[in-house]
């Protein structure tokens, strides 16, 4: 199972060393694994790794868009069904803020940034955000279990 390492230490140690490695190139996910397997001991933690060394491939890029045609993606998973008042609609979670789940807090620091926000599950509603041409730039998260 992937995971993502549980220690600080671990998850320092491992982005040192992405920060070490001579990365050139665009992010082709074969390229990708044999870096990330190339400074793992740990199986479980490849995904992650591999989703670092992307991270730091695409810097650069992503830094020369303006920050608002960025767009911050957030999993609607992330959310606590149970606990939120949030409508869920074709354009993905409408979130209030309301303190159930950590969306709220990451929107509004999003957001205070210059970041469009949104919190959906799949890609009907990231489309119309792209075909829009507002965005130029997705940066994504997902669910750490």
């Amino acid at each position: 199972m992937q995971q993502v390492p549980t220690t600080f230490s671990e998850r320092q140690r491992i982005r040192s060393l992405v920060e070490n490695l001579p990365l050139e190139g665009q992010p082709i996910r074969h390229q990708l694994e044999q870096w990330a397997r190339s400074i793992i001991d740990n199986e479980e933690h490849l995904a992650w790794t591999m989703v670092l060394i992307g991270s730091k491939l695409w810097t650069r890029q992503v830094s020369t868009v303006p920050v608002s045609q960025r767009l911050l993606l957030l999993p609607h998973c992330m959310r606590h069904t149970e606990q939120c008042p949030a409508p869920y609609d074709a354009e993905g979670l409408h979130c209030r803020k309301c303190g159930a789940c950590e969306l709220g807090r990451l929107k509004s620091i999003a957001e205070t940034l210059g970041y469009r926000v949104l919190i959906a599950e799949g890609s009907p509603a990231v489309m119309q955000w792209i075909l829009s041409g507002k965005t130029s730039a997705i940066l994504g998260g997902r669910r750490i279990r």
